[in-house]
């Protein structure tokens, strides 16, 4: 998304949606541009998963002094696994993160076509690679390449933020997520209102009012 389109899509949402009109007005402003590290962005969500911010952070740091802030990816799939291991990851993540490396050195994935694939196949594309599933598919659409229209219905955070925020009575499925983007009319900015919404429940004191 360019300004422009950032602005289209925070007018069509104050529009659409009471709810999301009231953080966008006190909520810092949706501002995220296009990223190019593909491998690294995606290690990155790995490194993060299930973890607390300041955990995730501090795991980070250790692994990007150790291979790099673009990171060596054919240092990562020498190292030992035992040694990335003790950076803090699990052995898992281990796995994963090699398994990325691999996947980018190798070209197993068309990530240099990425910029002209609609969403579907990208994440059709990322999924191939060992332990990126589909909510890491979605982090990467949302955050490297910033497309416009995706909803991660899965995602823990975005089902207590529209708890919070819509005063629901339990945290909704992914079926409840989807109806009520469509009931409020997010798209085609999905993304955006998305942002919104986690920012409400990382920002101490942000709540909506009945709508």
């Amino acid at each position: 998304m360019n300004r422009k389109d950032i602005e289209k899509g925070i007018k069509h949402l104050r529009k659409n949606d009471k709810v999301l009109a009231n953080l966008i007005e006190i909520l810092p402003e949706y501002n995220y541009e296009p990223r190019t590290e593909y491998a690294s962005d995606l290690m990155t969500a790995i490194i993060s998963q299930q973890l607390s911010i300041k955990a995730a952070a501090t795991i980070e740091k250790r692994f990007v002094a150790k291979f790099g802030e673009v990171p060596d990816l054919s240092a990562i799939i020498d190292a030992d696994h035992q040694e990335i291991r003790e950076l803090g990851l699990s052995n898992a993540k281990v796995t994963y993160v090699k398994a990325i490396a691999q996947a980018f050195l190798n070209e197993d994935i068309h990530f240099h076509k990425f910029d002209s694939m609609p969403d579907q196949d990208i994440i059709k594309e990322l999924v191939k690679i060992k332990g990126v599933g589909e909510w890491t598919a979605h982090m990467f659409l949302m955050f490297t390449l910033t497309r416009p229209n995706v909803l991660p219905t899965g995602d823990l955070g975005i089902k207590r933020a529209i708890m919070i925020n819509y005063e629901l009575p339990e945290m909704p499925d992914a079926k409840m997520v989807t109806q009520i983007s469509n009931d409020r009319g997010w798209a085609p900015f999905n993304t955006i209102a998305c942002s919104y919404l986690w920012k409400s429940i990382d920002t101490p004191g942000v709540g909506s009012p009945k709508y």
